[in-house]
């Protein structure tokens, strides 16, 4: 029985796996019903909404820049299972959630994949669980790969013309580099040498809380020296060295970013990527004949697994378009 305090206040003392926990309350009802709930936590354990919350922040802390592309399945994972205790939760569960992402794309299930597993890898190492249901879980087959498709000759002359739309140099500067949106944000006009025709990129931006963050490459591939090809140079503007082309004192923020390219998009009636043009970039290379080793130097690629398979993707396409081309031919003939 809870004992009165001088304060009026109820109190009970009680051990629980071997420590001893006190409890308050205005009543010896509340005092009981706080214990009840403290054992009843105690057993099931850690629910698993608090598991994906401390995964997530350990996460964001080591990989800022990918924060936006895991959030959205956090939130969609803990409304699913969030109030569920850990200990509750079965391969079964695991599998359910999988079939409800059918539709989705392969990345993205495997994104989810990625947080569900690390939630329940630190609830072994942190709070003594013993298993991962999502090891058990059975899990999709034959998910969509999408692949984005570099922007059609039509697309290209319109991006061209459009340069002096909103956000139109950041898509030509896209399309005759390659470099990744980041690497673009991140670029001073003291990193072009007109001279000698280089751009140097040494950093990329990524954005937390809206605000641009600069960061250093991912990899010893990110800091490289492209070439400021004739087509870019003379459309490209001059300016101080330490203002940035997008941005001037610093590069824009996250909606700044989005507002510009949706602005471009509305103003060329296209709904084309800055990630399309480094595609069309790869394309350009890969017509020009620049063998694979120097292109995954130009495209920033940590090895060169990436680079042939991109390489692969635009040859067995150039492979179907001669193959339509050679048959209406051949039926003309006929």
């Amino acid at each position: 029985m809870a004992k009165k305090r001088k304060d009026g206040r109820y109190e009970k003392a009680v051990t629980i796996n071997g420590k001893v926990v006190h409890f308050y309350g205005k009543t010896q009802k509340e005092v009981t019903e706080k214990m009840m709930a403290y054992k009843k936590k105690e057993k099931n354990g850690v629910l698993f909404g608090q598991l994906m919350d401390e995964w997530f922040e350990e996460f964001r802390r080591e990989h800022p820049s990918s924060e936006r592309a895991v959030k959205a399945h956090v939130n969609r994972l803990k409304t699913f299972l969030g109030k569920t205790p850990r200990k509750k939760i079965t391969a079964k569960d695991m599998t359910t959630f999988f079939f409800l992402m059918d539709g989705f794309a392969a990345k993205s299930v495997a994104n989810a994949k990625m947080c569900r597993k690390g939630a329940f890898d630190l609830g072994i190492l942190k709070y003594g669980l013993t298993d991962n249901p999502v090891v058990y879980a059975k899990t999709l087959k034959g998910q969509r790969k999408t692949k984005r498709e570099p922007p059609s000759p039509e697309e290209i002359e319109a991006i061209k013309k459009g340069i002096n739309a909103p956000y139109g140099l950041f898509m030509v500067m896209a399309l005759y580099t390659g470099l990744r949106r980041g690497e673009l944000l991140r670029l001073q006009y003291g990193d072009i040498d007109r001279e000698k025709n280089e751009i140097h990129v040494t950093k990329s931006v990524y954005h937390q809380n809206n605000q641009p963050i600069i960061k250093e490459p991912k990899t010893a591939a990110g800091t490289r020296t492209v070439i400021l090809l004739e087509p870019l140079k003379e459309v490209l503007p001059e300016g101080a060295k330490n203002k940035y082309i997008f941005g001037g004192d610093k590069p824009w923020t996250a909606h700044e970013t989005q507002r510009h390219l949706y602005a471009w998009q509305k103003a060329t009636g296209l709904n084309v990527t800055p990630h399309q043009c480094r595609h069309r970039f790869a394309t350009i290379l890969y017509e020009a004949g620049i063998d694979d080793r120097m292109a995954m130097d130009l495209l920033g690629h940590r090895n060169i697994a990436t680079t042939r398979e991109i390489y692969t993707h635009i040859s067995n396409s150039k492979r179907e378009s001669t193959a339509e081309q050679l048959n209406a031919f051949l039926k003309g003939k006929s």
